[in-house]
């Protein structure tokens, strides 16, 4: 398996339970969809936010002011969404 979001995989592992047991979580959802796609410990924390209603991982969202890093050296002020 490789991580949604990032290149980790899950080679070096063997079954679904270490997998698991190493902090990887099966799947998220977005809105109201299962994607089925698995996510790595680093990208747990960083890309999903557990919903305290429904148990599950969803997608974090995005507030606030923040500079894309690709583009910060270009951008005079930050982008706000």
């Amino acid at each position: 398996m490789q991580c949604s979001f990032c290149d980790r995989n899950t080679d070096h592992l063997s079954g679904i339970d270490a997998v698991i047991d190493a902090g990887w979580i099966p799947t998220y959802w977005d809105g109201d969809t299962d994607t089925g796609n698995p996510v790595c410990p680093d990208c747990v924390s960083r890309h999903l936010v557990l919903d305290s209603y429904s148990g599950e991982f969803t997608l974090r969202k995005m507030t606030g002011s923040f500079v894309l890093p690709a583009l910060g050296p270009l951008l005079a002020e930050s982008l706000t969404l």
